[in-house]
């Protein structure tokens, strides 16, 4: 009797024991699946994965990826239409009000259109797709082909090698901008809301990425290299990227006109 009571207990034991350690693992796979974007195996039109905020869902990465060419159409469309009304208008007031109205639909189509395509996608290091959701990209190139789909047309591989500094100064007018140094964030975001809405590109220590301010609301889009996250958008108030580096050199990209009359033209932009 004692012996077969001893026996009980234990077998008890145990099988408690187990399911504490299952629970236990089934915790950590819980929480792995919520930190991190796991991709999972596809079939040619769907994919299946998480969300950054852990959430699961079936994505139709064909159709999202013909939505995206319908809307590379509409935007070569628009910039031929906007070309030629500046092209064939020679008065000052309305050219320059064609060139306002192209800041505009670049600053709208940049923010509202195009990124909302490419947020999940893949980081790598040496990542240069062209489809968003599809493969992967790394920092430089997600932002020299968000501006190449936005109708700039540019040697995005070779911007894309160059320092952030460098790419910088290709895009932006010299006047507008600023290196801010000693790791000082906040002049970083009081250099930035003191800005009007535009798109800024912005160069970190080793890192590059476009900050967007729209409505007094500024947000970092970037392709990351932690846990390889890949394209996201996150308030650059909250942005541990950017709280965490030395350096920041800031362009204003809409405010260089001669670069936006060369959007207009549909020219190449020129790399000196």
């Amino acid at each position: 009797m004692e012996v077969h009571f001893e026996f009980r207990i234990k077998a008890s034991a145990m099988k408690h024991l187990y399911y504490y350690l299952t629970g236990i693992v089934l915790l950590g796979l819980v929480l792995v699946f919520s930190l991190v974007r796991v991709p999972f195996p596809r079939n040619e039109h769907y994919v299946l994965q998480t969300s950054l905020a852990g959430s699961y869902r079936l994505f139709n990465l064909r159709e999202h990826l013909q939505k995206y060419d319908s809307l590379k159409v509409e935007i070569r469309t628009q910039q031929f239409r906007l070309a030629e009304y500046f092209q064939q208008n020679q008065d000052t007031s309305i050219r320059r009000q064609a060139i306002e109205d192209a800041q505009k639909y670049i600053l709208q189509n940049i923010s509202h259109e195009i990124i909302p395509f490419w947020l999940d996608t893949a980081w790598d290091f040496n990542g240069t797709t062209e489809t968003p959701r599809e493969g992967a990209i790394a920092c430089g190139y997600f932002v020299t082909t968000v501006l190449r789909h936005a109708g700039f047309k540019m040697d995005k591989y070779y911007l894309a090698r160059q320092a952030s500094s460098k790419l910088i100064h290709v895009l932006c007018q010299p006047e507008s901008i600023v290196s801010i140094r000693h790791n000082d964030f906040d002049a970083l975001m009081a250099h930035l809301h003191q800005q009007k809405e535009g798109i800024y590109i912005i160069g970190l220590d080793k890192h590059v990425g476009m900050a967007i301010k729209i409505e007094g609301e500024i947000h970092f889009i970037h392709s990351r290299k932690p846990r390889h996250i890949g394209v996201i958008k996150e308030k650059a108030s909250e942005s541990t990227t950017l709280q965490s580096s030395n350096i920041y050199v800031v362009g204003n990209l809409l405010a260089n006109q001669d670069l936006i009359k060369i959007w207009l033209s549909q020219g190449e932009i020129p790399i000196s």
